[in-house]
């Protein structure tokens, strides 16, 4: 059984696993309010940037994910690393903003190879 880290957002605690190489952070640590209304997409990209293993705890995460279309593959979305686990709490969701544009990226895995997501709606 991996070691477990807790984690109190508002009035909810998460154990957390922890320990050798998974090591989870989640997008709150960098700024993300997971409220539905503010944009989370800085905040998850940049915890993306930072770890690869994410933990979303409960809530809304809104997400820009247009792009301009073919050719602009690297526009928009979450951008996960390689070798990523991404782990959403049952209740937590990851929402796309809504745009003009008739392409989207919610999840961009362009250039990138085993990410696992599990948990979750998106």
């Amino acid at each position: 059984m991996p070691l477990m880290r807790t984690l109190k957002l508002g009035n909810t605690t998460y154990q957390i696993p922890t320990g050798g190489s998974s090591v989870y952070v989640t997008p709150q640590e960098y700024g993300a309010k997971a409220d539905g209304v503010t944009d989370d997409t800085a905040a998850i990209n940049a915890c993306f940037a930072a770890a690869t293993n994410v933990f979303f705890p409960s809530g809304t995460y809104l997400v820009d994910a247009h792009h301009a279309g073919f050719g602009h593959e690297t526009e928009g979305g979450l951008k996960p690393k390689s070798n990523s686990v991404i782990t959403l709490a049952a209740d937590a969701v990851i929402k796309c903003s809504t745009s003009s544009t008739d392409f989207y990226n919610i999840l961009h895995f362009y250039n990138v190879s085993n990410v696992i997501v599990q948990g979750g709606k998106i």
